[in-house]
């Protein structure tokens, strides 16, 4: 058998990587349809997860945006429907924590946190409560007070007017007595007068 000749053997290397170049593209072209399937399957997989892990981005989101309209709750209704928002969130999150934990995920350090979050925006609302609580004390207190004095005012103005009433009556009678020449009964009616001007003070301070 004779050698080939090197025109023959350069073509055939030709061919070779001719056929190599093929195959590699080929298999390139394989491998890219397997690592897209694979994809598309891991990303149909891991919707689920990506749902939930939405649903608690949002869930944490409203939580914080409760908390501070609980902190600036002015009302018991507001306060009231504060503390139901930030409950209901709080469990959201704590179901979405244990959904993700039994797909593998290790959330136990979220659901400490969450813990303490919950623990402390209770208190938190049990202190926004109680300042609720003694503003509305407060304001009663307030209108307690108004009305009294008020109710003082009115009782000083009337003794005010019944003894400037007494006090001319006993005036206009002492005139009377002086010029009728009853001096005794005069002297006695301006003790009277006396007693008169001193006793609308005392009253007036017992009233207070």
């Amino acid at each position: 058998m004779s050698t080939p000749s090197l025109t023959r053997r350069l073509w055939l290397a030709f061919a070779l990587m001719a056929a190599l170049t093929l195959l590699s593209t080929v298999i390139g072209w394989i491998s890219l349809r397997v690592i897209s399937q694979v994809e598309q399957t891991n990303t149909q997989a891991l919707l689920p997860t990506m749902n939930m892990a939405r649903q608690l981005s949002e869930a944490s989101a409203y939580e914080l945006f409760s908390a501070q309209n609980l902190t600036n709750a002015d009302s018991e209704g507001v306060w009231l429907a504060q503390g139901k928002m930030l409950k209901a969130q709080s469990l959201k999150i704590n179901h979405l924590l244990q959904a993700l934990s039994e797909q593998g995920f290790n959330t136990s350090a979220i659901a400490r946190q969450e813990k303490e979050i919950a623990q402390t925006l209770g208190q938190q609302g049990t202190l926004v409560g109680e300042i609720l609580t003694l503003r509305a004390q407060q304001q009663q207190l307030s209108r307690q007070i108004a009305e009294a004095a008020e109710s003082i005012a009115a009782q000083a103005h009337g003794q005010a007017n019944n003894a400037a009433t007494s006090a001319g009556a006993t005036q206009a009678g002492i005139y009377d007595l002086i010029e009728s020449g009853k001096g005794d009964q005069a002297e006695r009616a301006l003790d009277r007068l006396i007693d008169i001007c001193l006793l609308y003070p005392s009253d007036a301070a017992d009233e207070e």
